[in-house]
């Protein structure tokens, strides 16, 4: 789901996975916002994973990812 207005946006996200080796899942919550020339760009994501098999037992994974980025428009493409 995302809201998009011309100046932000603002969004989350959800992927399950459910097999017989382990389910995987992860969540998202992401934004960005436009300051001038430049567009700043973050994002958070929690990972839930139970695929992650030492030998014949599951031990599971959890991880949290983050992302932040900034892009500046330099020039405008002509036509």
């Amino acid at each position: 789901m995302i809201w998009v207005d011309s100046r932000y946006r603002i969004g989350t996200a959800a992927n399950l996975n459910n097999k017989s080796g382990g389910n995987k899942s992860a969540f998202a919550l992401f934004g960005g916002v436009r300051t001038g020339p430049i567009s700043w760009l973050a994002q958070a994501e929690y990972i839930d994973d139970k695929s992650v098999q030492e030998g014949t037992t599951v031990i599971g994974q959890k991880q949290l990812a983050s992302l932040v980025e900034a892009n500046w428009l330099i020039a405008r493409a002509t036509t």
